[in-house]
C-alpha cells in the first residue's frame, strides 16, 4: 500500500479508486472556486471566477484582497 494519489488506481489497497483527496480552492474574494481533487483519475483544473465592481456590501467583489 501507498498514499493514495490521483491515478485512478487504488494506491492504498482499500478497495477505493482516489478516495480521501482533498479538494483543490483558489482564487481570492467572491472569485474564489473549490473543484473535487480528483476526477476521473485527473487532478482538475481549478480557474477562479471573474471580478466584478466592488460594492458597498461587506465582500470582496473585485478579488483584489482589499
Amino acid at each position: 500500500p501507498a498514499p493514495e494519489t490521483c491515478d485512478g488506481i487504488d494506491d492504498d489497497c482499500n478497495g477505493q479508486v482516489d478516495d480521501g483527496i482533498d479538494p483543490i480552492t483558489c482564487g481570492v474574494g467572491e472569485c474564489k472556486v473549490t473543484v473535487a481533487g480528483c476526477e476521473g483519475g485527473r487532478v482538475p483544473l481549478c480557474t477562479p471566477k471573474q471580478g466584478g465592481p466592488e460594492l458597498c456590501n461587506g465582500k470582496d467583489d473585485d478579488c483584489d484582497m482589499a
